[in-house]
């Protein structure tokens, strides 16, 4: 039976978990190792508005977020066989738009990589998930040990008739301080690998950090969306002035450039694309220590590189939408820093495709989006992400832009989700060869 209304298809209210997110294709998986991505889908049987509460005065002030942000729902995520005076019973708040309020379902981060990190919390995950009390400390070896620990995530349905101040479950609902919580799910999440504290604070501090980010990035756009198109303007042109002070520039090609592919700015939907960065000097002159390996990446690889992709309107002003709110990190080898460009795939086909994105996010999700605007020819423009560059993979003073048209007027949205699993599994396909190849 077809449906338009999700709650008759929806038969409890329950969680899932995967390890790239759910909007991207994730698939579910109940277990996981610590210091890896996760990420979740919540479901219910009737819309969220019926869980939420409204954002007090504190928070409307405090995280800016007046006029879009304006109720939540409340998750509280409990380590189910540790001691109950260890958990922190945090009230992990999940803002909600008025439009994500009359859904029953939403996809949400857990523990999630930076670059594809978008929910917006008061607080994170990583009070309970990260928790320094769920390894122990070895005062003779100086060592921690952790263990296969199992979590679960409650949310907030309703207020109890009788205040309990016990912890207990039955029936799928848990009492907790005086709240009556309905279980979403549960997943496991592997500390076995965990040699002392310093590593769960380490993965804490950076999910505090992504949460954050979240925090600072919609500032900003709000912020600059309030502002002049003088204004807007002169920040996205500072990487294109930085162009012309300097040789690098972004160029594209319908041919990998490496099989002598000529440039070009204009394509059309459903056709490969390629891009190059041609650089005044050899990228490693670029890096911090060039010759060391950061800690973010893979084996086989040397550091990450970061690239953003924006789209532009008539007047060259950036459109602020969730399609182009991505960042894309591509992984490079020391073979790569020896050279004065960097080749990557932007709609690559399956037997070209060679370059290795983090959690195969690229520009697929951007560019073959369906809920673009299709039957026109439409402006876009790919950017180095300098600042995420800089703080993350020590890579200082290089920018970067290039400008490129996809011309969609014969797409449909079915021909734009065909192309999308098209280079989807060219990213795979790419990531495979250079393991068979290298490792």
């Amino acid at each position: 039976m077809k449906t338009n209304n999700p709650s008759l298809l929806i038969k409890q209210n329950k969680i899932m978990f995967s390890a790239t997110p759910f909007s991207y294709g994730g698939t579910e998986q109940k277990e996981f190792i610590w210091n890896t991505h996760i990420y979740g889908k919540i479901s219910v049987k009737k819309p969220l508005k019926n869980f939420a509460k409204k954002a007090d005065s504190y928070d409307l002030e405090n995280l800016n977020i007046n006029g879009v942000y304006t109720s939540y729902i409340s998750l509280y995520c409990v380590p189910v066989e540790e001691n109950i005076d260890m958990r922190s019973n945090t009230e992990i708040k999940l803002y909600l738009t008025d439009l994500e309020l009359e859904q029953n379902e939403i996809c949400i981060d857990i523990m999630p990589s930076e670059l594809n990190a978008t929910t917006f919390y008061s607080t994170d995950f990583s009070n309970e998930l990260a928790n320094t009390n769920l390894v122990k400390y070895n005062p003779k070896t100086g060592n921690s040990k952790g263990k296969k620990t199992k979590f679960k995530i409650y949310l907030h349905e309703e207020l109890p008739s009788v205040s309990d101040e016990k912890m207990g479950e039955k029936n799928g609902r848990i009492v907790l301080y005086s709240g009556i919580y309905t279980t979403l799910g549960s997943l496991i999440i592997d500390f076995t690998s965990v040699t002392n504290n310093r590593e769960l604070w380490d993965w804490k501090d950076l999910s505090t950090k992504i949460t954050e980010r979240i925090h600072s990035k919609y500032k900003t756009v709000n912020k600059m969306e309030n502002e002049t198109d003088t204004n807007i303007t002169d920040f996205e042109t500072d990487d294109i002035q930085s162009n012309s002070k300097s040789q690098n520039k972004m160029i594209f090609s319908s041919k990998p450039f490496s099989q002598g592919g000529a440039e070009q700015k204009e394509f059309i939907a459903n056709t490969p694309i390629y891009g190059r960065i041609v650089l005044e000097k050899p990228l490693k002159s670029y890096c911090e220590n060039p010759s060391t390996k950061m800690s973010n990446v893979p084996i086989g690889y040397a550091r990450q590189f970061c690239v953003m992709p924006t789209s532009l309107n008539d007047a060259y002003d950036v459109v602020y939408d969730e399609i182009f709110s991505m960042n894309y990190l591509i992984y490079l080898t020391f073979a790569d820093l020896e050279n004065c460009y960097i080749d990557f795939d932007v709609m690559p086909s399956n037997e070209d495709a060679t370059t290795i994105y983090d959690d195969w996010t690229a520009f697929y999700w951007s560019f073959a989006n369906p809920d673009l605007e299709l039957g026109k020819k439409s402006h876009f423009s790919i950017k180095v992400y300098s600042e995420y560059n800089q703080s993350n993979a020590k890579i200082i003073e290089l920018k970067s832009r290039g400008e490129i048209f996809i011309d969609y007027s014969d797409s449909t949205a079915a021909s734009q989700k065909k192309w999308y699993q098209q280079c989807k599994q060219a990213s795979k396909n790419a990531e495979e060869k250079y393991k068979r190849t290298n490792m």
